[in-house]
């Protein structure tokens, strides 16, 4: 009897563990899928914290343009008549590019000249009369009100063949725009008026630059204009060039944002090494301003941050693969870099995601 009780209280004792372990099983199951939203395949995406030198930058998209570019707009209404230089042609100051035809503005120019000379006339003749009535008011054989008469009249004549001198002489100047030279020595870059046949007063006619210095004209967001100024070198790099890095520096910094949702300062870049690459205006650049340097700062990819409810987190790697949601207090993002204040240590790894191909 003793024995047949050993053996059922062994049976229950194994049962019992069999029952413990399945608990403890599903236990670890429903874990899994309680943790499943941030338990992931790590493989080949864990990035390590570093502790190194961070250079501080701000980022300055933009345009590569010419240093030195002049745009030369027409000075009068006419019809397009000859273009004698095409776009990518070298140009020298004060060479023939365009002719506008100037049949209208010799009607106009006639007409001018003919109100200048009556105005000359008017003038004259009010300059005789008030002359006249001068010596006659000095003989008492007028009174002074005729006199101060003539002399307004004089005045009015005087006046008028002033601004009608003006005129002509402004439309003599553009008689000048009938044929469009260059400003420089340059390249002509661009011919805005290629498909026009008529030109209007004020309309840009061609741009010419000099294609040995380049600038990039960029934007900084409002929130990192302050790190910015004069003087700071940066970083420029074009995908027309992939790999190369060229040199600038910060020449201008706009005094306002300019308008829309996401406020930006305009902001111009001298490139002061192109390493003897071609570059060409209006190509699409990615500029970085370095603001400073920052020592033992804790770094991690900025893509490897999250933020919830409770602020900025990390998924932190541990022993066996296991990830768990780390609270993190991000001091600055820094390009792709994100530099950590408090939360990690050099040596742990962080899940970063990776881009996508």
């Amino acid at each position: 009897m003793s024995n047949k009780g050993t053996l059922l209280s062994g049976v229950n004792r194994f049962r019992v563990r069999a029952v413990f372990l399945l608990v403890a099983c599903l236990g670890i199951l429903i874990w899994n899928i309680a943790l499943s939203p941030i338990r992931k395949n790590s493989d080949g995406l864990l990035a390590l914290v570093k502790e190194e030198t961070v250079v501080l930058k701000v980022a300055c998209p933009g345009k590569i343009e010419s240093k030195v570019e002049r745009t030369v707009r027409s000075i009068l209404d006419g019809r397009k008549k000859t273009v004698y230089v095409q776009e990518g042609e070298s140009v020298k100051k004060g060479q023939l590019i365009m002719e506008i035809s100037d049949e209208q503005l010799l009607g106009e120019l006639t007409a001018k000249r003919i109100a200048a000379q009556n105005s000359q006339d008017d003038y004259s003749k009010a300059k005789k009369e008030y002359e006249l009535e001068k010596r006659l008011y000095q003989q008492q054989a007028i009174p002074r009100k005729d006199v101060e008469n003539a002399a307004q009249v004089l005045t009015r004549a005087s006046q008028s063949l002033m601004l009608s001198r003006q005129d002509l002489a402004s439309t003599e100047k553009k008689v000048g725009g009938v044929r469009v030279v260059s400003p420089l020595d340059g390249v002509v870059v661009k011919n805005f008026v290629s498909n026009d046949e008529w030109i209007v007063n004020g309309k840009e006619l061609v741009k010419v630059a000099q294609l040995d210095r380049f600038i990039v004209r960029g934007r900084v967001d409002e929130l990192s204009i302050s790190q910015v100024h004069t003087g700071q070198e940066a970083v420029v790099t074009c995908d027309a060039f992939k790999g190369e890095e060229l040199r600038g520096r910060v020449n201008w910094i706009g005094a306002q944002a300019a308008e829309g949702a996401f406020a930006e300062i305009e902001t111009v870049l001298d490139i002061t090494d192109d390493k003897g690459l071609p570059l060409k205006p209006n190509l699409s650049a990615e500029a970085f301003i370095i603001t400073g340097t920052l020592d033992k700062a804790i770094v991690i990819p900025s893509a490897a941050v999250h933020h919830g409810s409770e602020g900025a987190y990390v998924l932190r790697s541990q022993i066996g693969g296991w990830l768990i949601r780390q609270p993190v207090v991000v001091a600055k993002i820094n390009g792709d870099q994100a530099i950590i204040e408090r939360g990690l240590r050099a040596g742990q790894r962080v899940l970063a995601p990776q881009e996508e191909e």
